[in-house]
């Protein structure tokens, strides 16, 4: 029996609603976590939250002592600091990797930044915070600086 990909799981978590296709953000997590999922990943599980910038600027002055609001957060479930990486340390299937957490009205104020419209915009963010929960970092410029194409 050949090797079968690992899964990706959303679950969008409505604290407001999602205003873009839910199937389109499950396709472009799912692209993004079969090619950039560690080696020894399998299936995993992630959480969205879309919320206000009021919420946002909670969230990042609990989680990173900034207060003010961002555009995207990536909560995982746990850190491996020797490692570096954000990846759960535990077996259990699936993993849990986290919440994504975008504010969206500065998704909005931002269009431009990942492409011309509200849903380019929130599937690069998706993308963005994916990517932190599964391990990789980037410079103060953005540039992915442990990218595995």
């Amino acid at each position: 029996m050949p090797n079968q990909a690992p899964h990706l799981t959303v679950d969008i978590l409505e604290e407001q609603p999602l205003p873009i296709a839910a199937v389109l953000v499950e396709q472009q997590l799912q692209a993004v976590f079969a090619h950039y999922h560690p080696t020894n990943l399998q299936d995993a599980v992630v959480e969205l939250l879309v919320t206000d910038d009021q919420q946002m600027q909670t969230l990042n002055q609990t989680h990173r002592g900034i207060d003010k609001t961002t555009d995207v957060l990536s909560l995982p479930t746990a850190i491996d600091s020797k490692q570096g990486t954000v990846l759960p340390m535990n077996t259990e299937t699936p993993l849990h990797l986290g919440t994504i957490v975008i504010s969206l009205p500065q998704a909005i104020r931002q269009i431009g930044r990942f492409g011309e419209t509200l849903e380019a915009e929130l599937l690069g963010l998706f993308e963005h915070g994916l990517r932190h929960l599964l391990g990789h970092d980037h410079d103060d410029a953005g540039q992915w600086t442990n990218d595995v194409a």
